[in-house]
């Protein structure tokens, strides 16, 4: 689950309860459901919102990754693979994700569904763990057992 960045909506993403795949939309102060996301195939197990709010992002086993628009819920952008440790850059201009397998991490570019570079760099077998996002957006951080990378997003 995730707040929306001014803290006012929490996204829930499909409840143990629940089998519908959806992503639940709450008001923090009224404490009432709002319409939510659907689209994904299984459960949903990744949420992030982009920094202004503009964008959700989700994951789910269904391996589908979608960007959704935050105010009408549609869907704006679907990539084939899924992972966790989402990330937005400041910019909102990019997304990465670890893989579920951990031998890597997918980037993308926002604009378009293309996928820009897989970042693969870490050799311990076991990670990258997390990941962060430079407050300007340029670069990638992961860590894992054997480093800290630093990617470089600004690609032409």
């Amino acid at each position: 689950m995730r707040f929306s960045p001014d803290g006012k909506r929490l996204a829930i993403a499909s409840a143990p309860t629940l089998s519908d795949f959806a992503i639940h939309y709450w008001d923090v102060e009224t404490q009432k459901e709002l319409t939510g996301w659907s689209g994904h195939d299984a459960d949903v197990v990744g949420l992030a919102f982009e920094q202004s709010g503009r964008f959700l992002i989700s994951t789910s086993w269904d391996n589908t990754t979608r960007i959704w628009n935050a105010q009408t819920r549609k869907e704006l952008v679907r990539v084939d693979g899924a992972g966790n440790n989402l990330r937005f850059s400041k910019k909102g201009d990019h997304f990465s994700f670890r893989h579920w397998d951990g031998e890597g991490f997918e980037a993308f570019e926002v604009a378009t569904p293309a996928q820009l570079r897989t970042l693969y760099g870490h050799y311990s077998g076991k990670g990258p763990y997390t990941s962060s996002y430079h407050p300007k957006g340029r670069v990638l951080a992961t860590i894992s057992r054997d480093a800290v990378r630093i990617w470089d997003m600004e690609w032409d």
